[in-house]
């Protein structure tokens, strides 16, 4: 005797299409990837929040601060960390820590100094700060700074072959701080004992 198989079918007493049950006990898709990223953006703010404070106790206004030892080190003099990290905490709206930058930007931050900075890194890291503040914010402080920086390092192009100096003086005038990093190339040369013959042609 054959036996029919159990029927699959839903009655209409049976619960709610997966679908309509699902959206009827959770909160709608987008709502619930709002709350997540806020409760991660929360987070990553906070983070900055406890890494400005530190910063703050042991290295205010130095460019960098070593956490372990609760000290600092210096790179170029320039304030790195706190200029590099000014328009993270802008757009962190992170505004009390925001205002205590932009004092020390005012009052501290002096590229008239018998400096050797990098090019590049003082180009991202300090001139390109002082531009996107400059942008968000609108405070013509950090497009002076910006201004008076960009003029200092213009002569690192002031070269014969067009390609810019690695390194540069910030309180030096255009010729010697082109003499200076002549200097420093060539001696580090000499330090790693190079066959290279480097001639260096300035008409």
């Amino acid at each position: 005797m054959v036996t029919a198989a159990p029927s699959t079918s839903l009655s209409s007493s049976s619960s709610l299409p997966v679908e309509e049950e699902v959206l009827g006990t959770t909160p709608p898709l987008n709502q619930t990837f709002d709350a997540l990223w806020a409760s991660r953006a929360d987070e990553v703010k906070g983070a900055m929040a406890h890494a400005w404070k530190g910063y703050k106790a042991y290295a205010w206004g130095k460019d960098q601060l070593l956490p372990v030892s609760h000290s600092f080190s210096q790179w170029f003099n320039l304030g790195l960390t706190l200029v590099d990290g000014l328009d993270t905490l802008y757009l962190m709206g992170l505004t009390e820590q925001f205002a205590e930058a932009r004092e020390w930007v005012e009052k501290d931050l002096d590229f008239d100094q018998d400096t050797e900075v990098n090019l590049f890194e003082t180009s991202i890291r300090v001139l390109g700060a002082m531009l996107s503040c400059y942008h968000l914010s609108q405070d013509k402080l950090f497009l002076d700074k910006a201004i008076d920086l960009g003029d200092r390092l213009m002569v690192a192009f002031n070269t014969n072959s067009g390609v810019p100096l690695s390194d540069v003086n910030l309180g030096s005038p255009p010729f010697l701080a082109t003499l200076t990093t002549i200097f420093l190339v060539c001696r580090q040369a000499h330090s790693e004992r190079s066959r290279v013959v480097v001639i260096l042609l300035y008409l």
